[in-house]
């Protein structure tokens, strides 16, 4: 498997890969390319993209977060193409996060993600936990 850190040129093939990862919503490529080239060009981000052999297999775009005591990670977006999920990719890919935190000297990393989304599990395997105290709150009236 091949990591590279994420550019410009990958924004493409992120996006083809989103709408298959996420097939169950009604993601085009269109507004998937726009939602994850917004999240590029947000300051601090960094992502990584995965490949075996040539074949895209999945991507993470996070953001670095400035903290009064320190910085954290934030995952803001995830995902492996359906025909590569549990087969360890995702797995990796959070290792290469993991690797660029330690590198960085950064706190921790966090990430959001729906209540009943069955990504939680994952998430839970690979360490990840739910922070007692904190709520993610929306308003949902508009």
């Amino acid at each position: 498997m091949r990591y590279e850190i994420l550019e410009q040129r990958h924004i493409d093939e992120c996006a083809t890969g989103f709408v298959a990862a996420y097939e169950n919503e009604p993601w085009t490529f269109e507004r998937a390319r726009e939602y994850l080239e917004d999240l590029f060009k947000t300051p601090r981000s960094i992502g990584f993209c995965a490949y075996e052999n040539d074949l895209f297999v999945g991507a993470v775009f996070c953001r670095e977060i400035v903290g009064s005591q320190f910085n954290r990670l934030s995952i803001e977006e995830f995902f492996v193409i359906p025909s590569m999920q549990r087969k360890g990719y995702g797995n990796a890919l959070i290792d290469v996060v993991r690797r660029h935190v330690c590198n960085n000297d950064l706190g921790a990393i966090t990430l959001m993600t729906e209540r009943d989304n069955p990504a939680i599990t994952f998430y839970e395997k690979g360490g990840f936990s739910n922070v007692e105290g904190m709520a993610f709150l929306a308003d949902k009236t508009m």
